[in-house]
């Protein structure tokens, strides 16, 4: 069982942890490294996985893109555990999570100049 603590949002961190399980469990990380492609990292994985779902669970088709995304999202994080390992998942993770706070942080403060100025003009 691996521990997602990093990853802040609760539904996030719960479906990635469920993933990582159920591959452990299925003993898949060997079969995940093995099938995982540079030009098109995740295709052949979810074509499998998407073909096994379409077999034996009906789904309306807003069902199934929602689904689609949460898989993509799971399926290339674990892909990507499986070959990088997950120390470093963890550590493009929260690299990628700063790098999102620095640009909202920027933003919000050249928001705030715009304003401070605005409101000087106005003076």
């Amino acid at each position: 069982m691996s521990n997602f603590d990093y990853i802040a949002d609760p539904n996030n961190r719960i479906i990635l942890e469920l993933g990582f399980n159920a591959v452990t469990e299925l003993e898949l990380w060997g079969w995940l490294k093995n099938k995982y492609n540079e030009d098109n990292p995740n295709m052949f994985i979810l074509n499998a996985i998407f073909d096994i779902i379409d077999k034996n669970i009906k789904l309306t088709t807003n069902e199934f893109q929602d689904l689609n995304i949460i898989f993509r999202e799971v399926i290339s994080h674990l892909t990507y555990i499986a070959v990088h390992g997950e120390n470093v998942f963890k550590n493009a993770y929260l690299f990628k999570l700063k790098q999102q706070y620095e640009r909202d942080t920027e933003k919000a403060q050249h928001l705030y100049n715009f304003d401070n100025i605005y409101i000087l003009a106005r003076l």
